[in-house]
């Protein structure tokens, strides 16, 4: 069984770097504003991205300290002693990035990317349809 996180904030710190094994893993901070005015606080996940990801310079030379994204990945709280639990996500997909001058990553080029979004206003027809 597996858990699923969305996050969206800003890069904190980010590097990559090959393990002693020879896999190449892009790990960065993302913070995440949580609260409002005097109660607002900052929450910091510890991300990892491993494997051809990983290995794709456009993608990682975007992911450094600043930028905005919003990822999907896996949560593991690990303990930190008197501390809180350090949050650490393996991460799944990259939804967005938007860098602080307003750099966008090249086309996604995954399958189905590539079509237009749908006209929800053609879905009007379709209201009587519905039984309740």
């Amino acid at each position: 069984m597996s858990n699923k996180i969305f996050i969206s904030g800003n890069i904190g710190k980010g590097a990559v770097r090959v393990t002693p094994n020879g896999k190449t893993v892009c790990g960065f901070s993302v913070a995440d504003q949580v609260g409002y005015g005097d109660n607002a606080k900052t929450q910091w996940f510890e991300c990892s991205l491993w494997g051809e990801k990983a290995e794709n310079p456009k993608l990682t030379d975007l992911l450094v300290k600043g930028t905005k994204v919003s990822i999907m990945g896996e949560l593991e709280l690990e303990p930190a002693g008197d501390y809180p639990a350090r949050m650490k996500v393996f991460v799944l997909d990259i939804m967005d990035i938007n860098t602080k001058g307003g750099q966008k990553p090249a086309k996604d080029t995954r399958p189905g990317m590539d079509k237009q979004a749908p006209n929800f206003d053609d879905f009007d027809d379709f209201d009587d349809d519905i039984p309740f």
